[in-house]
């Protein structure tokens, strides 16, 4: 079954979030993983973020581990760049208005692969404001609420 994938999800089981679980389990159930290169840019940010504004210091090595950790599930993604696909995407649907711009980005290049499995294809994302938007559009969302 292919799914999409959004930051959130794989932030998750790379912070070992309480719903990192649930995430893992997300990303197991689907063998045909895709996402946009957004996702590589958030996640990098991020923890380097988490890094950096640790209350207590993390082990020196802790980054360089989650840098690989990132790699390898990168590995195992089909990532799509924004292109004059995905911005047609963001011009046809308004309701992407409703949502953060890297968001829109996000739903945009989930519709453009959609486009390739119409049929049983997966939003996941643990985002609660994307996930409304994506069910709006007619993406099927996970995890479900």
């Amino acid at each position: 079954m292919p799914a999409y994938f959004d930051s959130s999800v794989l932030l998750a089981i790379l912070k070992g979030e309480e719903n990192g679980r649930v995430a893992a389990n997300l990303w197991q159930a689907h063998t045909e993983r895709a996402s946009s290169i957004l996702l590589e840019a958030e996640c990098l940010t991020v923890l380097r973020r988490v890094f950096r504004q640790a209350a207590a210091p993390l082990p020196k090595g802790w980054l360089s581990e989650q840098r690989a950790r990132l790699q390898g599930y990168l590995e195992e993604l089909e990532i799509r760049r924004v292109d004059e696909g995905i911005m047609t995407i963001l011009h046809e649907q308004e309701q992407l208005s409703d949502c953060r711009t890297l968001d829109a980005l996000h739903v945009a290049t989930a519709l453009l692969f959609r486009q390739a499995a119409p049929d049983n294809f997966y939003f996941c994302t643990f985002d609660k404001k994307m996930a409304e938007i994506a069910h709006a559009i007619g993406l099927i969302v996970l995890p479900t609420r």
